[in-house]
């Protein structure tokens, strides 16, 4: 992971992490390894993370590098992990009708399409 993004990712969510019960770490752990890699990450794997997370409030933020950040809440009850752009065409986070902050895309790809938009 370029320059070091992801491990800055994983160090904000620790305290999310280590809330989990001991059975629970594995299997988040797995999937959080999903999320930040080019792996496919489907709605299936935000609710199997949702659900290993479990119910909570409130959330957090992180910028990793300017106007790109990681966002974790929980929406109604139920966690949400997300990487955030502020590029006029995030194309390497493609969501509904979020046109300038785009989401939902591992922060992999949205770290590469960032590096390959720099002047």
């Amino acid at each position: 992971m370029e320059r070091g993004l992801t491990a800055d990712a994983i160090r904000e969510l620790t305290p999310v992490v280590s809330a989990l019960p001991l059975e629970a770490l594995g299997p988040v752990k797995q999937l959080l390894k999903q999320f930040f890699s080019d792996a496919a990450w489907t709605d299936a794997d935000d609710r199997a993370l949702a659900e290993i997370v479990g119910t909570g409030s409130g959330g957090g933020s992180h910028e990793l590098e300017p106007g790109l950040v990681l966002a974790w809440t929980w929406e109604g009850g139920r966690f949400r992990l997300r990487v955030e752009s502020d590029a006029p065409d995030a194309r390497a986070a493609p969501v509904g009708d979020v046109p300038r902050r785009r989401t939902r895309h591992r922060l992999r790809r949205a770290i590469a399409w960032w590096w390959r938009s720099k002047p």
